[in-house]
């Protein structure tokens, strides 16, 4: 288990486009 990080802007961001792209 990784430690509980705060994501920056940039890494939300991409996480957001990531499962907009259908990998969710």
């Amino acid at each position: 288990p990784r430690p509980a990080v705060q994501p920056s802007e940039d890494e939300l961001k991409h996480h957001l486009e990531y499962t907009k792209g259908g990998w969710m």
